[in-house]
């Protein structure tokens, strides 16, 4: 299991089984499709809808936060992905595109990306500790 938190409220957690299945769920507090931005709080209709109950007991544990989700991708087969059935009106973004972008940035990706969104914060990590983070050689 992997956790991405970015500290402003989203993350994205990915699990991997010994049985070759592969789980990511998703959670943009700005979405519509936040529980959260519903009239009635809940999970989006569909969002679970055909995971399997194996896949559904990794999200079960507290510091999962189940029902914060905007997105959940699942394969069972290694190969292709699934959804549920969950429908999201035009104009809807579930999040995914630009916090999956987040975990698939290099080292030097990152701290740029880190410099702009996080300004004076960055200093705090900076770029050694970027660097010493994605364990990669400065050259």
């Amino acid at each position: 299991m992997a956790k991405y938190d970015n500290g402003a409220g989203d993350h994205a957690f990915v699990f991997f089984t010994q049985d070759g299945k592969a789980l990511i769920k998703g959670f943009d507090h700005e979405s519509e499709a936040s529980p959260y931005a519903r009239e009635e709080y809940a999970v989006w209709p569909g969002m679970y809808d055909g995971l399997p109950s194996d896949l559904l007991d990794l999200l079960k544990d507290d510091a999962v936060e189940h029902e914060d989700v905007t997105f959940c991708f699942w394969s069972t087969d290694g190969k292709t992905w699934e959804t549920g059935t969950a429908l999201f009106p035009a104009g809807v973004d579930d999040g995914s595109a630009w916090l999956l972008s987040m975990v698939q940035m290099n080292a030097v990706e990152f701290i740029e990306w880190g410099k702009s969104y996080y300004e004076d914060g960055f200093d705090l990590l900076g770029v050694a500790g970027v660097i010493d983070s994605f364990n990669v050689v400065d050259k």
